[in-house]
């Protein structure tokens, strides 16, 4: 079956093993250009596998994943877990590894060149051009999460991929950083997915919410999906609920 114009990711029936077990079972859903997606679920229940198999980094072992981009479009920009702790020891600068976006996990098109336009553009987009000579040593976390973006929109990307981008910013950074993310995907008309544990704030940001514990245990809007009964069903009796007034009035 062919992706339809409106869908760029279909996802049919996809299941994951490592060696004999099950990661994932059976997910299917679609991504729908300008889609602002949160995942949730608990640790260990797939999330981070599913990213990899929308990436490309792993092959379903059942099931399709169909993409509508052209092999000449970057298709996704990735911005990995715990990526800016590994980076901020770096002795370089934030242009360095702006510059720095020929992520290995890429099949690259060969001989294509990005010029200081497009990543004079990507730090524009992404608010950090004034930091552009600082050494990423002495940025606070927020200030990197923004920098890890810009690096994975050179090439214009489709979809942007986040893992967790929150860990390492404090709560004053997370508002701003939020409102990065919604301005691009209004803005850039960007599709941006992203995996958090901070369900308070998926519920505020995001348009859809996948509940991945290694099957797809419910999807929709945070209002209809994030619900006492399917978060007891997703994390289990003890997870603190969050206040639903505010989805509710959202």
């Amino acid at each position: 079956m062919p992706v339809t114009s409106k869908n760029s990711i279909e996802v049919n029936g996809v299941s994951f093993k490592y060696d004999q077990a099950w990661v994932l079972k059976d997910v299917s859903f679609s991504l729908k250009k300008g889609d602002y997606v949160g995942i949730v679920g608990p640790n260990g229940g797939g999330k981070t596998t599913l990213l990899k198999l929308l990436l490309g980094i792993l092959e379903p072992s059942e099931g399709s994943i169909k993409t509508s981009f052209s092999r000449e479009q970057k298709p996704i920009g990735y911005v990995p877990q715990r990526l800016s702790e590994q980076i901020s020891s770096f002795p370089a600068t934030v242009c360095e590894i702006v510059s720095a976006h020929n992520q290995p996990w890429w099949k690259r098109i060969r001989g294509h060149h990005y010029h200081p336009e497009e990543i004079e553009k990507a730090l524009e987009i992404t608010g950090v051009s004034d930091l552009k000579n600082r050494l990423i040593g002495e940025l606070s976390g927020g200030q990197l999460q923004r920098v890890l973006i810009a690096r994975a929109l050179i090439g214009s990307p489709q979809v942007l991929i986040l893992d967790e981008p929150t860990l390492a910013i404090d709560v004053g950074g997370k508002t701003d950083f939020y409102q990065l993310l919604s301005k691009l995907n209004k803005e850039q008309k960007l599709t941006i997915v992203m995996v958090s544990h901070d369900v308070t704030a998926i519920a505020e940001q995001v348009q859809h919410v996948l509940c991945v514990s290694q099957s797809l245990v419910c999807h929709g809007t945070p209002k209809r999906t994030l619900t006492e009964s399917n978060l007891k069903r997703i994390y289990g009796k003890d997870q603190a609920i969050i206040d639903h007034e505010h989805i509710h009035h959202h």
